[in-house]
């Protein structure tokens, strides 16, 4: 049985995909928006595309021969946007991405194959629309629903640069909720136990989880273990998150952190090999290993810049990236189709659909996130694995570090500088040969003089392993 205060164990194991439901797939136009975009046109800030759920049920034999375990799907509750953010009714689907009934299916049909499905909880905020807020509007200080709120003074109106209640970001159609109200609680979680219940799903992400009230996610913590003892709990953290990770609230959290740090060392080159491996041993330092274990590493997502457009478009970068997410700490997860270089960059230019004609895919790109999602789920040493700093220097922009368990051992070698460049290690610290080259891209390796030595082509890498 999980322990209530650690993470489920099968988050260790995972590899997350997070989708954008209307941009992933159509399954039909019949549910489509009236005004949706046709599939495949730039998107703007407040277009339908037309993916639902039964397009994601479409595509199981992408997902599962891509090698994904777990799914992470942005809001699917009535809402007024495309991106679901702005929920109207937390207890129906969207009919623009199918029913509850598809729900269902889809979870059922994920179980089957051995993949996990994790709902985007938006419980810091609603649409003006929602009926606690319209009660409010009408009735005022008499609404029942009055304190469901951050109400500031009335008579209350909703409009820009409003001051009358708290709300997400600005915006004044999201008005924020008071999670501490008794009342807006019970409601709440209640609202998270019903979709265990009901589509046994298997964790809740909370987004703006940085703006809601410790207690409430304590709260939320106890509410949905009591269903489901190995629901995974994620948090919406865009920093150091120690405060929400101490057994009692969140799992993991969304671990900006280490995206920082990657692209700052490789797309950035303002991060030294001796800066990285400082950063790296902080992060290790700053979180318990059952913590450390079940953040989510990503390097894209709906909220910021794709990871090719970061990298400026350049694949070695991208290789890099990604080699470091899929073999440190935590749970990789990549955001829809930057397995096949999907390009884009702030919002809206990073939510495009996936074209199935495969046009314009980066085959190889693909078949690289394919081997090391294989890897990572076959070797024990990259999720069972200790970490250890094996390869640090700045004159050669040379960065390494060592994953190693009890029957297998990787060594993850970087070359950052414009020139090919031999990498030297000491054969007492990382173990005699023969180490086997698992990216299969061919270095040369050897051992001379008590020293494994490997040349790493001009930002290039090299993975080597045994066991």
């Amino acid at each position: 049985m999980t322990d209530f205060n650690r993470a489920p164990e099968w988050v260790r194991d995972a590899i997350f995909y997070q989708i954008m439901v209307d941009r992933f797939d159509n399954s039909t136009a019949d549910n489509d928006d009236k005004n949706a975009l046709t599939w495949g046109s730039a998107p703007t800030l407040d277009s339908w595309m037309g993916g639902d759920l039964n397009g994601i049920r479409k595509r199981w034999d992408y997902l599962t021969d891509l090698g994904v375990t777990a799914l992470y799907l942005t809001p699917i509750f009535t809402c007024k946007s495309y991106h679901g953010y702005d929920t109207l009714n937390y207890y129906k689907v969207d009919p623009r991405f199918g029913t509850n009934e598809d729900l269902k299916s889809l979870v059922s049909e994920a179980h089957e194959r051995g993949i996990r499905v994790m709902l985007d909880g938006v419980f810091n905020h609603v649409d003006r629309g929602f009926f606690a807020f319209k009660d409010m509007l009408k009735n005022q200080e008499k609404s029942k629903y009055r304190d469901w709120f951050h109400i500031e003074e009335f008579p209350v109106a909703v409009k820009r640069g409003q001051d009358h209640y708290a709300h997400w970001e600005g915006m004044a159609s999201m008005p924020k909720l008071n999670v501490l109200n008794p009342e807006t609680q019970a409601y709440l979680l209640e609202v998270a136990r019903y979709w265990i219940r009901e589509a046994d799903i298997d964790g809740w992400r909370l987004d703006a989880a940085m703006e809601m009230e410790h207690d409430f996610i304590k709260a939320f913590r106890s509410a949905v273990r009591e269903v489901k003892r190995d629901l995974y709990i994620l948090g919406e953290v865009w920093t150091e998150a120690q405060p929400y990770l101490g057994g009692d609230e969140c799992d993991g959290t969304m671990n900006y952190p280490l995206r920082g740090m990657i692209l700052d060392f490789v797309a950035n080159n303002t991060k030294s090999p001796s800066d990285m491996d400082a950063s790296l041993c902080h992060i290790i330092e700053t979180y318990p290993l059952y913590t450390a274990d079940a953040m989510l590493n990503f390097l894209s997502s709906h909220d910021i810049e794709r990871l090719h457009d970061r990298c400026g478009g350049d694949p070695l970068k991208v290789g890099q990236s990604v080699l470091l997410q899929m073999t440190f700490l935590g749970a990789p997860c990549l955001y829809y189709g930057d397995e096949i270089s999907l390009d884009g960059g702030k919002d809206p230019e990073n939510r495009k659909v996936i074209l199935w004609d495969n046009s314009g895919w980066n085959i190889g790109l693909r078949d690289f996130y394919k081997r090391l999602i294989w890897l990572r789920r076959e070797k024990d040493c990259f999720r069972l694995g200790t970490y250890k700093s094996v390869l640090v220097s700045d004159e050669q922009k040379l960065f390494g570090y060592a994953k190693i368990a009890e029957d297998t051992q990787a060594l993850v070698l970087f070359n950052v500088s414009d020139e090919a460049q031999t990498a030297e290690l000491s054969l007492e610290e990382v173990g005699q040969q023969p180490y086997e080259d698992w990216l299969g891209t061919g270095v040369k390796v050897w051992a001379e003089n008590d020293l494994l030595k490997v040349k790493i082509p001009a930002h290039g890498m090299a993975l080597l392993g045994r066991g």
